[in-house]
């Protein structure tokens, strides 16, 4: 539709929220979410697979990069 040129790079624009669009964008949301909020503390309630999967690891690395405090709650 030309809204974006990239997700990773969605300029002034807002892309919108999906269930799972794959583990890049578990990244992005955290990143937003620090460029939004600079001092946010993460809660994130998962079962305990959750965290064991691809999709869990994504989120805890993404929280470190952008140097946010998670609590992971299962």
């Amino acid at each position: 539709m030309g809204i974006v040129s990239t997700i990773a790079r969605p300029g002034g624009n807002v892309t919108g929220a999906s269930i799972d669009a794959g583990l890049q964008l578990h990244g992005k949301r955290i990143q937003l979410l620090a460029e939004m909020i600079p001092n946010l503390q993460l809660y994130h309630l998962a079962s305990a697979a959750y965290w064991e999967r691809a999709a869990g690891v994504a989120v805890r690395l993404a929280a470190q990069q952008v140097r946010m405090p998670m609590v992971e709650l299962r």
